[in-house]
């Protein structure tokens, strides 16, 4: 697979993965989906508006575009439809900028500037960097799906495997 078929996936899984978690959501009471339950980000609702700020951030440097000035914690959205939507646009805007990234951006030596939330200028590797974008995303919406459970409800099946999974036909 080359590189950037494999972001690809990874954009689609980004979004599949975020939809159906949003989706879920939607079922918990305002009460419990508001509530600090461990999370480094407190609660659900505080993950979510990290989980786009996060992709606010990534996308307008990997679009050399000024770092936004904005927390980590920031609460962007504290309607939980509007939240929804921004997030589902975010998550949606990585597929297109893989698909228009020229090929050179994907070499072993290709790397991203841009200016840390600290106002530090750094560089990084530009494939390494994006597969963070991805990861990241992974990593928080495991900490919600483990708080949802926690609080007693079903959480959605949203791991990489599943998604690829029903993207191949059967062959019995």
């Amino acid at each position: 697979m080359a590189l950037r078929d494999h972001f690809i996936t990874m954009s689609r899984y980004h979004q599949w993965a975020t939809r159906k978690l949003l989706e879920r959501i939607k079922l918990i009471p305002n009460a419990e989906y508001k509530k600090d339950c461990g999370l480094y980000f407190r609660s659900i609702h505080g993950t979510l508006n990290h989980l786009l700020v996060a992709d606010l951030i990534w996308i307008s440097r990997f679009n050399n575009e000024s770092s936004r000035k904005i927390t980590l914690d920031a609460e962007i959205e504290e309607n939980l439809e509007e939240l929804i939507k921004r997030l589902t646009q975010s998550a949606s805007c990585w597929e297109n900028f893989i698909m228009k990234t020229s090929d050179d951006k994907f070499s072993d030596d290709a790397v991203i500037n841009y200016k840390t939330s600290n106002g530090k200028y750094t560089s990084s590797p530009f494939a390494s960097t994006l597969d963070h974008v991805f990861n990241h995303g992974t990593h928080h919406r495991g900490q919600i799906t483990a708080a949802i459970t926690t609080m007693g409800y079903a959480c959605p099946e949203i791991d990489l495997i599943y998604m690829v999974r029903h993207s191949i036909p059967d062959k019995a």
